[in-house]
């Protein structure tokens, strides 16, 4: 069930899609299971660095002050694993073309709340020789490679790749920068991420796209590419110009007069759009593909994201292997902040299967973020399947992310919780010199995340 939804997803880097309903299909997935997990290592913990300017810009002193706090915790938890009910279907128009929709929402039996539409919902046309258009909350061809080459049905648990793929030291990569201060030379950026318990917390690149249109081509010998654009993320605040001010004496007409330059008056948010591209051949087993994705999130600094992403998979009829390299960056055009940073993670994991079990194993790992020390992590996972019948099985599953102390990485479904950032930048001058201060306050970093799963999942 899961290669027909990635197939019907944006991308058709999972599996091939087939639109041959004439009528509307009722299906989705019961995923139910119940979690101990617990960290350990963790701390709350506050670091600022102070340097300090005379007027001729010679540094006069530097101050570093650390204050920390232990805050590990260990809970159970029923969990829901991305369970969900959707609705397609698909009309013969003639001529190879056929219109097609699909309706899918996320239900979590864990927790009282209704469905909730964020899962992979669209209306389209498609071509049997020209390929496949569709407008709506879509995943892009980055989200499908990733989901692919996991070693979970669906993708999905506290074992899956999105606890360590398409982050950076561990963080989302999904809030923007705000930028304050009175002028330039006195400002200040500030930078966060942070995950909820029990909530889903992949990265931007691994996350759905709103209001996207995105193309699916047919597939021609085994390769096929896909692309999407979205504008999911458009600044919906208007651009600030110069503030004009008008009086009249005595009835005279009115003169305009511009007002001078205040911090912020003109600086209006830079655009916010994404595109993500990617291609892949399938055939005799294998499966290779390649990505990429890019974002700009509009915010005052205009932070720019991007992600590289290459994997590859075989199948034989008892066992797969699969494996994955990706380098994920972001830019700053603000010198108050890191101008760039960038992280590259690996991956490697199988599957065996005998008779109605099947084992599973897959790690992932970083390497050290540029201008971020100490900043690995890697995430372990084993577990077995048992088939109950071609549409229930029975799971269980042990997963570990250990990060080192300037990482912050927590499960991407069911996260932890316990594990936030912010960084805050800032330059202060006067007649006397200038003051330069980076504050960061972390909850989890450098926590080491493990837990253990025991469910059932059925597909209807």
């Amino acid at each position: 069930m899961q290669k027909k939804i990635i197939a019907l997803a944006v991308a058709g880097l999972a599996s091939s899609a087939a639109f041959a309903q004439t009528n509307v299909v009722v299906y989705g997935v019961a995923d139910g299971s119940f979690d101990y997990v617990w960290q350990s290592d963790s701390k709350n913990q506050s670091i600022t660095d102070t340097t300090t300017f005379n007027a001729a810009g010679v540094q006069t002193g530097t101050t570093t002050t650390v204050s920390r706090q232990d805050n590990d915790l260990d809970t159970t938890r029923v969990s829901a694993n991305s369970s969900y009910i959707g609705f397609k279907g698909s009309e013969d128009l003639g001529n190879g073309l056929k219109a097609l929709f699909q309706y899918e929402m996320t239900v979590r039996f864990d927790a009282a709340t209704g469905p909730t539409a964020d899962r992979d919902s669209f209306v389209g046309l498609s071509h049997d020789k020209g390929g496949t258009v569709v407008f709506g909350n879509l995943t892009g061809p980055t989200r499908a490679l990733g989901a692919a080459l996991d070693v979970n049905p669906g993708a999905t648990g506290i074992g899956a790749n999105t606890g360590v793929i398409g982050k950076i030291a561990g963080s989302t990569l999904k809030s923007s920068i705000t930028v304050t201060g009175t002028g330039v030379g006195n400002e200040s950026a500030t930078l966060g991420s942070s995950c909820g318990r029990s909530s889903t917390c992949s990265s931007i690149f691994d996350t759905r796209w709103a209001n996207s249109v995105a193309y699916l081509s047919p597939n021609w010998g085994g390769f096929s590419f896909a692309a999407a654009y979205t504008n999911a993320l458009e600044n919906k605040t208007p651009d600030n110009g110069t503030i004009y001010t008008a009086t009249s004496v005595n009835g005279a007409p009115l003169v305009y007069t511009a007002a001078a330059p205040t911090w912020g008056q003109n600086l209006g948010q830079a655009d916010s759009y994404g595109y993500d591209i990617g291609a892949k051949w399938e055939g005799m087993g294998f499966m290779v593909g390649v990505t990429y994705n890019w974002a700009q999130l509009g915010d005052y600094v205009g932070t720019e994201l991007d992600n590289i992403r290459v994997g590859g998979m075989y199948t034989a009829p008892n066992w797969s292997i699969r494996a994955m390299w990706e380098k994920t960056k972001a830019d700053f055009s603000s010198n108050v902040l890191s101008s760039s940073i960038d992280q590259q993670k690996f991956g490697i994991g199988g599957t065996f299967s005998f008779g109605k079990t099947t084992l599973l194993a897959q790690w992932y790992g970083t390497d050290d973020a540029s201008d971020i020390s100490n900043s690995k992590a890697n995430l372990y996972e084993v577990g077995a399947l048992y088939n109950l019948s071609k549409r229930t099985m029975l799971k269980a599953t042990w997963a570990m992310i250990d990060n080192d102390d300037g990482s912050i990485a927590d499960f991407g479904v069911n996260a932890i919780g316990n594990q936030s950032i912010s960084s805050t930048a800032s330059v202060t001058t006067n007649a006397l010199g200038r003051t330069e201060r980076l504050s960061v306050n972390s909850s989890g970093a450098g926590a080491t995340n493990q837990g253990i799963q025991i469910g059932i999942r059925h597909s209807f």
